[in-house]
């Protein structure tokens, strides 16, 4: 995955962080810590290159890893976060569908939805067949569904209306 080009940011948070501080610190303290998200953590001669000298305020907001590297925890704590969170997004796009396509229902907006179990019954009494690429109505007749209508009626995405010419209400 592709270095995350953003972090959070609390401007509450911060400002009651660094409500003492002087405009040449806030700047010091801001330039770290996007040093620290785009570099990692930070060794004391790139804390003192920005900082110019070792200033006590700015320092107290770091700590040190095992390895002496300076690191500001809260951001390490939201760049975790914000890496979870993008890693849990792009598993479940990845996740493949684990429900049954036999069964649509139509809710209470008029769209169409595929859960798992049940006849494949919906709306007075017209059906879809197995592999949901026919419309069966009351009457026994029948109707193909084209591939994109199918396609649509699988994900949820197509209204009963926009089914079979409008044939379903």
């Amino acid at each position: 995955m592709a270095k995350d080009p953003a972090f959070l940011f609390y401007p509450k948070d911060f400002l009651s962080g660094t409500q003492f501080f002087t405009d040449e610190q806030l700047g010091k303290y801001l330039r770290l810590l996007i040093a620290q998200h785009q570099t990692g953590h930070l060794y004391e001669k790139h804390m003192l290159h920005i900082c110019k000298s070792h200033d006590k305020d700015i320092f107290d907001k770091f700590v040190k890893d095992e390895n002496g590297l300076y690191y500001n925890q809260r951001l390490e704590n939201e760049i975790l976060k914000r890496q979870n969170y993008c890693n849990s997004r792009a598993e479940n796009r990845k996740k493949s569908r684990t429900y049954d396509l036999h069964m649509v229902n139509v809710n209470v907006n008029g769209n169409i939805g595929i859960n798992k179990g049940g006849t494949g019954e919906i709306l007075r009494g017209i059906k879809f067949s197995e592999n949901l690429d026919v419309v069966i109505f009351p009457d026994d007749s029948s109707q193909n569904l084209g591939k994109d209508q199918k396609a649509l009626l699988e994900m949820g995405q197509l209204k009963p209306k926009d089914v079979c010419q409008g044939l379903i209400y």
